[in-house]
């Protein structure tokens, strides 16, 4: 592992220490605010139309983080031309997608009354179909952001790009704090999302711009043969991202909804917020290297590809065990104190998510990898089947079991997905795979020896 590497290594985990506990940070803080200033009933409303506009991602079709993953593997290739084609089709292709997502949403709500179709009725008709809207405007946005981060990332690293989006987090989490306390509504925070994804789009520019300046953002470079192949690893992408972000997170609650009310959702909703901080936490350390596993991989590098996934698999469990059991162990007080006794504190419920997020964190230390390479198709259809059989799983679930009962079904793509991953992993870096799970396994006892022995040098070299 080179100087240089492992410069880029620790700069990208620092910053997404930063930007993770900045996350971590806008959820606890975040909820609180909300539950205290518009009550269970109309935080469960928000958190419904909220899952509806997550349907707008489905614009993203996989062009989006696919063609990230291309200018990555160009950048690091060198090819500096192919870069700016993918750039360029995949910008076009975003404006049309946006534009045609808005569009329709905006007819459709025209001719349906959204409060009857989705049981929402403490927030007026009006405001409902103006934070669906602005809510969707602010999911289908975002798709731009990966298309101008992707080249900054692989040129210099991404710990800068990560600490923009953190500070521009943090103004977010700010603005939309004074709003509400201003007796903004849900009308106004929708509004913010929208003004802070336009900050980020406007700030990831400024970045490629001035790290990346031969990157061409013409939209003339359009090229219809670039777009016809980014189609295959688009579906994989884009049924990852439905299968990840949608199904398996926003459908169960629309159903809990419609099977048990909003308050119901609400305290559903709270407690897979604060498990999943937990597994944001501890998948720190894969998110903020997939740079450079994608890098490596373009270099030809096996050898640092599989180094590192290693240490991603090893680190990731440990540490969401760890969250895990903090979170259990102090889950009363933590309740108690950030949802204002609103929200009770479900041993079960904590118990049962928090297995399913501990196999996820793994599977996502290798899926972080493919990723990263766009070799996913395989483990996106997996959990795509996996979270269909839950889904249809959940509603039995919840009439005899409740809440908890539905977690445990949503546990069964985690565990599917992450034996997939590991397979695809190692049929393409032609590894043993017994021998890959067990030593991906251990105890990251070695590698924090080796980085904590590196580091005093270095530091010793520096006081003396």
């Amino acid at each position: 592992m080179t100087r240089s590497l492992r410069r880029r290594i620790w700069e990208s985990l620092a910053a997404m220490s930063f930007a993770r506990a900045v996350q971590v940070g806008y959820v606890f803080i975040l909820v609180p605010i909300l539950l205290s200033q518009w009550g269970v009933e109309i935080y469960g409303e928000w958190l419904i139309l909220s899952a509806i506009a997550s349907f707008g991602a489905l614009t993203n079709f996989g062009m989006f983080t696919a063609s990230a993953v291309e200018i990555s593997l160009a950048v690091g290739a060198g090819d500096r031309e192919s870069a700016s084609k993918i750039s360029a089709t995949a910008l076009a292709a975003g404006i049309a997608f946006v534009a045609a997502v808005l569009l329709m949403a905006w007819i459709g709500l025209s001719f349906v009354d959204p409060r009857v179709l989705l049981g929402v009725h403490a927030i007026p008709l009006h405001d409902v179909v103006v934070v669906t809207m602005l809510s969707l405007a602010s999911v289908v946005l975002t798709v731009f952001v990966p298309v101008l981060s992707a080249p900054v990332s692989v040129t210099i690293g991404n710990a800068l790009a990560t600490v923009a989006a953190a500070i521009i987090r943090v103004v977010e989490l700010i603005v939309i704090a004074g709003a509400v306390y201003a007796g903004g509504g849900p009308v106004s925070v929708a509004a913010v999302l929208v003004a802070s994804v336009c900050l980020s789009i406007l700030v990831h520019v400024a970045l490629a711009r001035y790290w990346v300046p031969w990157l061409s953002l013409d939209l003339r470079r359009f090229d219809a043969a670039t777009l016809r192949r980014l189609v295959r690893p688009s579906l994989a992408q884009f049924l990852l991202y439905i299968s990840v972000n949608i199904f398996i997170i926003q459908v169960p609650r629309i159903i809990l909804g419609h099977m048990a009310g909003a308050s119901a959702v609400a305290a559903f909703g709270v407690t897979v917020t604060y498990t999943r901080a937990a597994r944001t936490l501890a998948t720190l350390f894969s998110q903020s290297l997939q740079t450079e596993t994608t890098r490596a991989y373009a270099e030809k590098r096996h050898d640092v590809v599989i180094h590192l996934t290693e240490g991603f698999c090893q680190t990731q469990l440990w540490a969401s065990l760890a969250a895990m059991v903090g979170l259990m162990l102090l889950g009363h007080p933590i309740f108690s104190i950030w949802t204002h006794g609103k929200i009770a504190f479900d041993f079960w419920l904590c118990l049962v998510l928090g297995i399913g997020f501990i196999i996820g964190a793994y599977g996502d230390a290798v899926l972080s990898v493919l990723l990263g390479i766009n070799r996913i198709l395989a483990p996106a259809l997996v959990h795509l089947c996996g979270t269909a059989v839950a889904v249809v799983l959940a509603v039995p679930a919840i009439a005899s079991f409740g809440v908890s009962g539905m977690a445990a079904v949503l546990v069964i793509p985690e565990i599917l997905t992450a034996a997939v991953a590991v397979w695809v992993f190692c049929e393409l870096l032609d590894l043993p795979l017994k021998a890959f799970v067990f030593q991906s396994v251990h105890w990251p006892v070695g590698l924090i020896r080796r980085e904590l022995d590196r580091l005093a040098g270095f530091l010793f070299k520096r006081t003396n």
